[in-house]
């Protein structure tokens, strides 16, 4: 999958490395690959457009539905929310973390131990 003009700026990587640990079919890796990119996206594109005052949101869906990989899109946000990078590491974070429970293997009740 192409990365999002965001991608190099939250742990999504990390997240997805969590299905590692899982004996999946492909098809059942990609359904789950596409709802850990659904809910990153969520959450960072509300952000965004909290973010952003409501009258550039127009054009931003714009540039976001024509190339959605440029990474010019940064610099569009950062010209009307200038912190916008931190936010979205911050908020990619906050993410992930909520995903570990989640996505994680729970331990063996007895240590680990068979």
């Amino acid at each position: 999958m192409s990365q999002l003009f965001y991608a190099h700026l939250v742990p999504l990587d990390e997240a997805l490395h969590l299905l590692d640990q899982y004996e999946l079919e492909s098809d059942e890796r990609d359904q789950l690959e596409e709802m850990v990119y659904a809910i990153f996206d969520h959450n960072i594109m509300n952000l965004i457009m909290q973010k952003v005052p409501k009258e550039h949101h127009d054009n931003l869906v714009e540039m976001i539905a024509v190339s959605p990989f440029d990474l010019a899109i940064i610099d569009y946000l950062k010209t009307h929310a200038p912190d916008i990078e931190t936010d979205i590491m911050d908020v990619g974070k906050q993410v992930h973390y909520q995903l570990i429970p989640v996505l994680a293997k729970p331990a063996n009740k007895d240590g680990g131990k068979k």
